[in-house]
């Protein structure tokens, strides 16, 4: 359960990436190095990475791309203010084309490849409808934004959340 360690219970919907980053603990948390420490740098802080599953292409494109600067300036910000607990935040984004199978697979990618502690997205009720699944096999927290389809996140718990009503 490392996704709990680190962002608290729930990781995902773009929207909640900059209120979840900074509430785990956004600011300088390294020591400095130098004469006063004798001398010995501290060691480096692995990152936390994030990922991000949206539709940069596609139907919903819009969407997706106004969100992904968000993401990179939240990523700026609060690397620039020291991370979190000192270690730097990367949060990597792939485009879904709003394609469920893309979707499915990059969220695939995102947790065995990137190692990604939890995932925002993906966006619409036919892309989470195939993605939930995945990330409850692969156990890694994801939020979709925008899934309206009713039962599509309660069938595929503990790892699977939506920031939406449905449509019931």
């Amino acid at each position: 359960m490392r996704v709990f360690k680190h962002l608290g219970k729930v990781l995902g919907t773009i929207s909640l990436v900059g209120t979840l980053l900074v509430s785990a603990g956004c600011g300088g948390g390294g020591k400095p190095s130098g004469p006063a420490t004798g001398g010995v740098a501290p060691q480096a802080k692995p990152e936390i990475r994030i990922g991000a599953v949206t539709p940069s292409t596609g139907p919903n494109a819009e969407w997706g791309k106004k969100n992904n600067i968000t993401l990179k300036m939240l990523e700026d910000e609060v690397n620039k203010a020291g991370g979190i607990n000192g270690s730097q935040v990367k949060i990597i984004i792939y485009d879904t084309a709003q394609k469920p199978d893309q979707a499915a697979n990059l969220v695939r990618k995102l947790a065995q490849d990137d190692k990604v502690l939890a995932i925002a997205g993906p966006f619409t009720s036919s892309e989470v409808g195939v993605a939930f699944p995945v990330a409850n096999q692969m156990k890694i927290a994801s939020m979709s934004p925008a899934s309206s389809k009713p039962g599509v996140a309660a069938a595929n718990r503990p790892w699977a959340f939506r920031n939406t009503m449905d449509e019931a």
